[in-house]
């Protein structure tokens, strides 16, 4: 048999080996889809040859079809790992799907070997008893009551969809675009003047024009249509509050003054990351809306307030004070299913309110006012949880999943950080040498200042390179020298900013035209798109190494991740020894 499965290549599908006597009788899996294999392969030994005796069958099939989802490719400890598990890993791996699929000949056993080890851990932490410690048990219920609620939201929002005039009037605000015109005059009272002519009945356009030709104001004779955001806040809201055709009064902006004409507003259709915006906060807007109603309804539904005693409630007073309050046993809403609501749960539910303490929330008189959304707060949250329990959540195969996989991977990490990490050790002496070793990754990259001239032709630039060479001021020959190529008909000239930049970013040719090359020295460069460059290095600043104190912590970091990774494998052998660990998949090729 194995010569036939060296022989099948791994296309589209993978390559299983079925076995008729797979599973043992070790502990029990604990998903509902790993308990469905083993009783079928327990099932089939029954039926099938003895389990000394294995026979092994060859299948292949499409990884992404889900009729295979249930499919054991390993097992550890007798618990399966399903197919549908590796395909969730190898999606981890890959943005996009097709990217999966292209990618899966070449990963599937690596990430396969992964949830092998990550199940050997798991079943080894069980053992130490790792999943029944509180930190674990208290992040697992935690975790139990804020999934159950949001499932529950999450299913009061299908078939939601954004409100059509909603979504077009945040189109509308994203787009928007003024067409106007102003006038920036430096005496107020010119700008005045301009203010009254306007409303005495002269056409705003002529009195501009004519304040402009007289060199007593700056501006444009034609409107411009900008953007809201381009413009300073406050001359933004004062053209909101106009109409079209109207004049502003004067805006004093810095030391001068403007007046604006609005001349038209438009709405560009077509923009499609606006329209995607637009509708993605539309749908935010009606979920909170829904959300709000249900939350009403439900807390209708659970719970029944004592309004006259939370009326009563001054959690700002003297007397008693908030820390009495803090342990008041009286009861302010009750809740059908659950503990009543205290007047201590609200006290504490408002103690957490606030970042800057409570006692300053009352000095400042902030807590009276959000009693009552606190107590909703508690509320809904109790309403949530009974209401979920009520239609089943905590029972769904979703919810069960997911609190699993949340309670694999807190115990995961309690392995790592009380077993595995205190195993692993970086001393100063590690750091030093790493250091000296990688001195090329903790090494600042020499940088470069650098000026040009283009010309189109090659004798042009090497007679101007002469000039410079002869110390003719560069200003000088910039400004005088013929031949040069023109910046605004040409897009594809390469620009220098008169700022350092770093060796490793500016472009290849350039780089290797300046490597080596001192300050002042004079190069010649000869693009792709047939310009030559004159290029005179005005600085050079040297490659320099980063101080070990500097990349003491990161070095640490790198090394410490790097070792806790191979101490993790090291585990992972070791344990392969311990527990049973069986794989179906194989490789192959023809």
């Amino acid at each position: 048999m194995k010569k036939v499965f060296s022989r099948i290549a791994i296309f589209s599908g993978v390559m299983i080996i079925g076995s008729t006597s797979v599973f043992g009788a070790n502990p029990e899996p604990k998903s509902d889809g790993a308990k469905a294999a083993v009783k079928a392969t327990k099932e089939a030994d029954t039926k099938g040859a003895k389990p000394e005796e294995e026979s092994l069958i060859g299948v292949k099939f499409p990884v992404f079809s889900a009729l295979f989802d249930k499919t054991p490719v390993a097992a550890v400890n007798d618990e399966p790992i399903l197919l549908e598990e590796l395909k969730a890993a190898l999606m981890g791996l890959h943005q996009q799907a097709t990217d999966a699929r292209s990618g899966l000949k070449k990963d599937y056993l690596k990430v396969l070997n992964r949830l092998i080890n990550s199940r050997l851990i798991l079943a080894e932490a069980a053992n130490m008893g790792l999943d029944e410690t509180p930190d674990v048990k208290i992040a697992v219920d935690a975790f139990k009551m804020d999934h159950m609620r949001d499932m529950l939201k999450v299913q009061q929002f299908k078939g939601v969809t954004p409100d059509a005039k909603l979504v077009e009037q945040f189109y509308k605000d994203a787009v928007k675009e003024w067409k106007i015109r102003s006038v920036k005059l430096d005496k107020k009272e010119d700008a005045d003047a301009l203010v009254k002519e306007v409303a005495a009945g002269g056409k705003f356009d002529e009195l501009a024009d004519k304040l402009i030709d007289s060199h007593k104001a700056e501006g444009v004779k034609e409107g411009q249509y900008i953007q809201p955001k381009a413009l300073l806040p406050y001359v933004a809201n004062a053209v909101s509050a106009m109409k079209v055709g109207s004049v502003s009064q004067v805006i004093p902006i810095g030391p001068a003054f403007t007046v604006i004409r609005l001349e038209d507003v438009r709405y560009p259709a077509g923009d499609t990351q606006a329209q995607e915006a637009a509708e993605k906060k539309a749908a935010e807007v009606k979920r909170t809306e829904v959300l709000t109603t249900y939350n009403s309804t439900l807390a209708k539904k659970y719970a029944t307030i004592n309004e006259k005693l939370l009326k009563q409630l001054d959690f700002e007073a003297a007397k008693p004070g908030f820390k009495k309050l803090l342990a008041d046993k009286r009861v302010v809403a009750r809740m059908k299913g659950a503990d009543p609501i205290t007047v201590a749960d609200l006290a504490d539910a408002l103690a957490g309110r606030f970042y800057h303490g409570i006692d300053e929330a009352i000095k400042q008189k902030e807590v009276n006012t959000v009693k009552r959304v606190a107590l909703d707060n508690l509320i809904y949250r109790v309403a949530f949880i009974n209401e979920a329990k009520a239609q089943g959540i905590d029972k769904s195969a979703e919810y069960l999943h997911d609190v699993n996989e949340y309670r694999n991977s807190i115990v995961f990490g309690e392995f790592i950080k009380k077993i595995v990490a205190p195993e692993v050790k970086v001393t100063d002496d590690d750091i030093a040498a790493y250091y000296k070793e990688h001195i090329k990754d903790y090494t600042i990259p020499a940088m470069v200042k650098v000026q040009g001239l283009v010309f189109q032709k090659k004798n042009a630039a090497e007679e101007n390179m002469e000039k410079l060479k002869k110390g003719i001021d560069f200003d000088w020959v910039k400004n005088n020298a013929e031949g040069q190529v023109d910046k605004q008909k040409s897009e594809d000239l390469l620009e220098f900013s008169g700022k350092l930049l770093s060796i490793n970013t500016i472009p290849d040719g350039i780089r290797e035209t300046v490597q080596g090359a001192k300050e002042e020295d004079i190069r010649l460069y000869a693009s792709p798109e047939g310009y030559f460059y004159v290029l005179q290095v005005k600085k050079v600043v040297p490659e320099t190494p980063s101080a070990l104190e500097k990349e003491r912590k990161r070095i640490f970091n790198e090394m410490f991740a790097g070792k806790l990774n191979k101490t993790v494998d090291d585990w992972s052998e070791k344990l392969r020894k311990a527990y049973p660990v069986k794989v179906y998949l194989v490789s192959g090729s023809n």
